[in-house]
């Protein structure tokens, strides 16, 4: 768009287009304009070349400034190149692919609330709820659940209605570790685990709960491991 004589040619390459401009003076003297070519706001996003963007009356340009001598021309070249678009996808479907590959299928969630305080808002008594879910479409084997409880609380025996029992109970330096065992966890299924702990003496500020981890076979591959959060119980 301008009083200069412009002949236009387009050549396309599989999302990659090469738009070539020549501009030509037909005037009798020098002559200095800005010459625009219409685009559009998504073409401007993949356009390279030596133009600027911009916008008139909601239209959109690419424009250059421009000093012709009579009968001179010039030669303005610039590209729309969508393949960019292809690489970022198929980057993120390759992205995708691989963490759904390397995610775990199991997931171990904790959670803990006070069943009994002390004496100004000190932890006496915790409830700790591990959830373990299975979002693969294969069944788990040989799931095994372990989580440790620091050696300033003892576990609780009792346990509630309809909880699993733990296989084992077992002392270390750490503290104590408490195991569950689960022959299978079919695709999609969801279990609950509670147990209690007490705490040797009152608790004041936050208590921390370390990772419980679950160990487990998927398909053909050897045994994997996953873990749960950090959970952290108490006042400040």
């Amino acid at each position: 768009i301008s009083d200069f004589a412009v002949t236009v040619n387009e050549e396309s390459r599989y999302l990659k287009r090469f738009v070539y401009l020549q501009f030509t003076n037909k005037g009798n003297v020098l002559n200095t304009q800005e010459v625009k070519y219409p685009t559009s706001f998504w073409s401007s996003l993949f356009t390279h070349g030596e133009g600027k963007t911009k916008v008139e009356n909601k239209q959109r340009y690419l424009a250059w400034e421009l000093t012709l001598a009579p009968g001179e021309s010039i030669d303005v070249r610039f590209i729309v190149n969508y393949r960019l678009i292809v690489y970022l996808l198929l980057l993120l479907l390759a992205f995708a692919g691989f963490y759904w590959f390397v995610r775990s299928p199991v997931v171990l969630t904790k959670k803990a609330v006070t069943t009994r305080g002390g004496d100004e808002g000190t932890l006496s008594e915790i409830k700790v709820t591990l959830e373990l879910e299975n979002r693969s479409p294969q069944p788990l084997k040989n799931v095994t659940v372990s989580d440790l409880v620091p050696a300033i609380a003892n576990v609780e025996r009792s346990l509630d209605l309809g909880t699993l029992k733990p296989k084992e109970i077992t002392h270390t330096k750490h503290g104590t570790k408490v195991t569950w065992s689960l022959v299978e966890l079919d695709a999609g299924e969801h279990r609950i685990i509670t147990y209690k702990v007490r705490a040797k003496l009152n608790i004041l500020g936050t208590f921390s709960l370390p990772r419980g981890t679950v160990e487990y076979a998927h398909g053909k591959r050897k045994k994997r491991k996953a873990y749960s959060n950090i959970f952290r119980i108490g006042v400040e």
